[in-house]
């Protein structure tokens, strides 16, 4: 009589970047695009040093910035405002729930639809959008 034995290799699902494009709700919008994902919320703006990538259940997590609110300002006249952020979510079809945590902010959570758009004040003054030197 033969033993026949098998051997169950385990299944590996390989980590999908999020879908690009624009996504927004809840006064958030979000660019996903292949290397980052760059997000603004009325006159604060960040970037992820990333892409968002997906593990198996939908979730991802990445590093990035979170500026400080600006208000029609010039651009030479202030610094960077970076601030350390971490960006968590989940995707889950057309819908990414994100939560920013940015150093010296509590942590807020943006529910996203896939392809909306949001409009946002102009926060920032520069040359050439006011025509001066």
């Amino acid at each position: 009589m033969k033993t026949l034995a098998l051997f169950a290799a385990p299944l590996l699902i390989a980590a999908a970047p999020a879908p690009p494009g624009f996504w927004a709700g809840d006064g958030l919008q979000l660019r996903s695009q292949p290397n980052e994902a760059i997000v603004q919320s009325g006159c604060e703006w960040g970037k992820t040093r990333g892409p968002l990538t997906l593990d198996d259940t939908g979730a991802f997590t990445v590093k990035g910035y979170f500026n400080a609110p600006v208000s029609r300002i010039s651009l030479g006249s202030v610094a960077p405002r970076d601030r350390a952020a971490l960006f968590r979510g989940t995707v889950s079809g057309k819908t990414m729930t994100i939560t920013i945590e940015a150093a010296g902010k509590a942590p807020k959570t943006y529910r996203l639809k896939r392809g909306a758009r949001l409009r946002f004040p102009k926060c920032i003054e520069t040359p050439a959008s006011t025509g001066r030197d």
